[in-house]
C-alpha cells in the first residue's frame, strides 16, 4: 500500500499533467534590498484567494510592461522617463535572480541545472559589468523552490552555485526567497486530494519589479511567498 508521500507524489504528477493541458495561470512576493529600494521587507502577500491583495497582484502581472522568460536575463534602465512593471512567472522549479536599485535592474529566470548556472554566471556578470553604474550596490535576491514537506531547497547545490556567483560578483550576501510548486498544494498532509479546490485562483511562483522611471523613483521587488501559494488553491470561503 502506498503511504501519504507516495499518494502525494502520485496526485501531484497526475494533476500537474492535467493543469499543463489547462494552461493554469502562473503568478508571484515582496523583498527589496536597501535604501535604493522602497523596502517591503519583510512584507509577504499572504492573502487568501479572491482577496483584494491577490486580485491586485494578478492585475499587476497582467498589466506588465516587460516580461522575462525562462532562460532569459535582461537589464532595465530605470533612468529613462517611463514606468516599468517587469514580470517573470511560471516558476515550477526554476531559479530567479534579481539585482535592483533605483537606477536599474537585472532580472534572470533559469532552469535548475548546471547549464542554468553557467548561463546565469555568463549573462549576469556581463550585464553587471556593463551597467555597473546603475546596479552596483544592489543586494542580490534569489528566488528558489523548496520542498513542501520540510521547506528545504529542492536543488541545494544548484542554488548554492548561484549564491556563490552573485556574492563574488557584487560583494554582497544574497537574500534567499523561497517558494513551492503550486501543484503540490492540491493534496493534504495525508496525501488526499483537497475537495472544492479554487483552481481559478491557483497561484504559481513568480516575481515582479516595479519602478516609475526617472532615476530617482523607489524600486519595488515583489515575489509570491509559500503561504500565498498554499492558500490560493484552498476552497473559497
Amino acid at each position: 500500500m502506498m503511504g501519504p508521500k507516495s499518494l502525494r507524489s502520485g496526485f501531484a504528477q497526475l494533476l500537474a499533467a492535467v493543469f499543463c493541458l489547462l494552461a493554469a495561470t502562473s503568478l508571484c512576493i515582496a523583498a527589496p534590498y536597501d535604501r535604493a529600494l522602497a523596502l517591503l521587507d519583510p512584507v509577504r502577500l499572504t492573502s487568501r484567494a479572491l482577496t483584494p491583495a491577490l486580485l491586485d497582484f494578478k492585475q499587476k502581472l497582467e498589466s506588465r510592461t516587460h516580461g522575462v522568460a525562462t532562460g532569459d536575463t535582461e537589464f532595465f534602465d530605470f533612468t529613462e522617463d517611463r514606468s516599468y512593471r517587469i514580470a517573470s512567472d511560471g516558476f515550477e522549479g526554476c531559479v530567479g535572480i534579481v539585482l535592483a536599485t533605483n537606477k536599474g535592474a537585472i532580472v534572470g529566470h533559469y532552469v535548475q541545472t548546471n547549464q542554468g548556472v553557467e548561463e546565469a554566471a555568463e549573462r549576469i556578470t556581463a550585464l553587471y559589468n556593463e551597467h555597473r553604474d546603475k546596479v552596483a550596490g544592489a543586494t542580490p535576491l534569489i528566488y528558489a523552490m523548496v520542498k513542501i514537506d520540510d521547506e528545504t531547497l529542492q536543488e541545494p547545490e544548484i542554488v548554492q552555485s548561484h549564491i556563490d556567483m552573485v556574492q563574488a560578483l557584487t560583494g554582497k550576501e544574497p537574500r534567499l526567497v523561497d517558494y513551492i510548486n503550486a501543484v503540490d498544494t492540491m493534496v493534504d498532509e495525508d496525501g488526499e486530494l483537497i475537495e472544492d479546490l479554487d483552481l481559478d485562483n491557483m497561484q504559481y511562483g513568480a516575481l515582479l519589479v516595479e519602478n516609475e522611471g526617472g532615476g530617482n523613483s523607489p524600486t519595488n521587488v515583489i515575489f509570491v511567498d509559500i503561504n500565498l501559494i498554499k492558500e490560493s488553491v484552498q476552497p473559497a470561503a
